[in-house]
């Protein structure tokens, strides 16, 4: 069984959803997010997990046509 669960999220935004989905689908009751970019997250703590699940970036920010909107490039393109 899932004993806790460790979110890292960048934009803040997302806040109000991704609270909202913890509350529905998350049967754990250790929940922990942190708003942060996952460069900042640090990964060689003393912290071990079992399942690490993530989105990728979409793009190689060298590449391709940027976005006008900023929040898009930052989810859509790998920027540490």
């Amino acid at each position: 069984p899932i004993t806790s669960i460790h979110g890292v999220e960048a934009e803040e935004a997302w806040r109000p959803h991704l609270e909202e989905n913890l509350q529905r689908f998350c049967r754990s009751s250790q929940k922990h997010m942190r708003w942060l970019r996952v460069s900042g997250y640090n990964l060689a703590g003393t912290e071990k997990f079992d399942l690490i699940v993530c989105n990728p970036p979409y793009f190689i920010p060298e590449r391709g046509r940027p976005s006008p909107d900023e929040r898009r490039n930052a989810a859509h393109r790998l920027v540490l």
